[in-house]
């Protein structure tokens, strides 16, 4: 998000939260306002960051989210609210700052929009639609409908993890009924728009469990690790006996040759 704002902008970052994103905005922008409708947060905001301006607004309260700014508008709007809100709240958020503030550039960060976006997409281009938007929320599920369980795709290959997504029928279906909900939220003229907040938007990424070196271990060779007995009886090998010890060699000696040894008899 930040990476986004030039030094001239003039931004407004929708759901603050603590400040952090708003003071990494600072650095970078001639002004920021961060509002939140969470008054604990806030007050949190204000407290660690007190030249900043943090107030306890509701986004879609545009004539005093306005009032915030020098000049009365913004260049630069953030829109982070929860990260998980409703796709109807997230939609409507755009909608109002879009028709406030027309000259603003929108950085949009939502989970709900970006797999709503990336369900649009794949409705209108499966394949390349299914390979941009792996890691969104309705490729998961269709991952897990296919795959079965979260241990199951953890433990596939890279070949296999990096092989064609096939949807389900019913995450197809679902996939089809959210993109339809996102094109008729946002309409005709803020479609096309959204297309940047798909790529604007980072889901979190998930590493596969591999063992500590970093390889793959054959059952075999596990076993061997483990019972090397085992591992050699299923393979139809022996294990050379181990050589003689002397404290094995002293303890096959009969009583009669110790207690003769002790007394010189030898």
């Amino acid at each position: 998000m930040v990476h986004n704002v030039e030094r001239s902008d003039v931004c407004l970052e929708i759901g603050c939260h603590e400040g952090l994103t708003t003071n990494m905005i600072s650095n970078r922008a001639s002004f920021v306002a961060g509002v939140d409708t969470a008054p604990e947060v806030v007050r949190i905001a204000a407290a660690r960051h007190p030249h900043l301006a943090f107030r306890q607004l509701d986004g879609l309260d545009v004539g005093a989210t306005a009032a915030l700014s020098p000049s009365g508008t913004f260049t630069r709007i953030c829109i982070d609210i929860s990260g998980k809100a409703p796709l109807e709240l997230i939609c409507q958020m755009v909608a109002a700052q879009r028709s406030a503030f027309p000259a603003a550039s929108l950085i949009v960060k939502n989970e709900q929009l970006f797999d709503a976006l990336s369900a649009l997409q794949q409705t209108q281009s499966p394949q390349s639609g299914a390979a941009a938007a792996a890691g969104g929320g309705v490729l998961d599920s269709c991952r897990s409908s296919n795959s079965g369980s979260s241990d199951d795709t953890a433990a596939q290959t890279e070949a296999e993890a990096a092989g064609p997504l096939t949807p389900s029928p019913s995450a197809t279906a679902a996939a089809a009924a959210l993109a339809g909900r996102v094109a008729e939220l946002m309409g005709p003229e803020l479609l096309p728009e959204c297309e940047l907040f798909r790529h604007q938007y980072r889901p979190p990424r998930t590493r596969q469990l591999r063992p500590r070196d970093g390889r793959p271990a054959a059952p075999a060779a596990a076993a061997a690790d483990e019972e090397p007995s085992v591992a050699a009886a299923a393979s139809g090998d022996t294990l050379p006996e181990p050589p003689p010890t002397a404290g094995a060699a002293t303890a096959a000696t009969s009583p009669a040759v110790e207690h003769a040894a002790c007394t010189g008899a030898l």
